[in-house]
């Protein structure tokens, strides 16, 4: 939502105020894997597609990895773990 507490603080303050729902998505759109994806549907190889499901979690590893030991574990030089994380799933 914000990257500090009181910017947190004021979406959500807005939010009640104007009596309107909030939601935060992260556009995965432009990634280098989602393209490729599309490519490979729009190309056939895959054949007629029914249905998709499509997760992109945060895991139990991606946390150790890269925001305890990795170059993201001092958030002061940093961001937070899920707005890194949407920075570099984009990069």
């Amino acid at each position: 939502m914000a990257p500090d507490m009181d910017g947190c603080r004021a979406i959500v303050e807005a939010v009640k105020t104007h009596k309107v729902m909030l939601s935060v998505c992260h556009l995965l759109r432009y990634t280098v894997y989602t393209m490729r994806l599309k490519n490979l549907l729009d190309s056939g190889v895959v054949g007629d597609v029914c249905a998709i499901q499509h997760l992109e979690p945060v895991g139990y590893w991606h946390q150790v990895h890269s925001f305890v030991r990795g170059n993201w574990a001092n958030e002061a030089a940093s961001a937070p773990m899920l707005m890194k994380k949407k920075q570099e799933d984009n990069s």
